[in-house]
């Protein structure tokens, strides 16, 4: 009898340790959503692309003052939609490869990818409402409204 107990007791150390595993990781399977914009440069877009679906990018440019305008608004959708979407900024100054990969030209530029993949893309500044109805409809998210 004790030596089904001590197998019994054996196999349950490997499940216990499966079980905390997976209760401490992301639901997502995927690394958990920020709550504010990642950093993004030439070198990690690659991986940051297909770490987090779906991802949004601020490219931003130094001394542009719509892009400057735009921050806090980006800020803000990264909390708002955390969960959801992962935000990221990018300088276009200090990044050329991605500037000239998705040939953006105007500032501040949206870049929209979703499952890897480029969906959209989106020059200027607007409201933060319409910015955010875009993204949604954009990637399929449904609406708070």
């Amino acid at each position: 009898m004790n030596e089904d107990a001590d197998k019994m007791s054996a196999n349950l150390l490997p499940l216990s340790i499966l079980c905390l595993v997976l209760a401490l990781a992301p639901a997502s399977g995927l690394q958990e959503f920020p709550d504010s914009p990642v950093t993004v440069k030439d070198g990690n877009l690659d991986s940051l692309v297909k770490l987090y679906s779906p991802l949004v990018i601020d490219c931003w440019k130094i001394g542009c003052g719509s892009c400057k305008l735009f921050s806090p608004t980006f800020d803000e959708m990264a909390k708002d939609l955390r969960g959801q979407v992962v935000f990221g900024k990018l300088c276009i100054d200090q990044n050329r490869k991605t500037k000239q990969k998705y040939h953006v030209s105007g500032y501040p530029t949206l870049l929209v990818f979703k499952n890897g993949i480029l969906v959209y893309s989106h020059v200027g500044n607007h409201p933060k409402f319409e910015l955010e109805d875009l993204i949604r409809s954009t990637l399929g998210l449904d609406s708070l409204n």
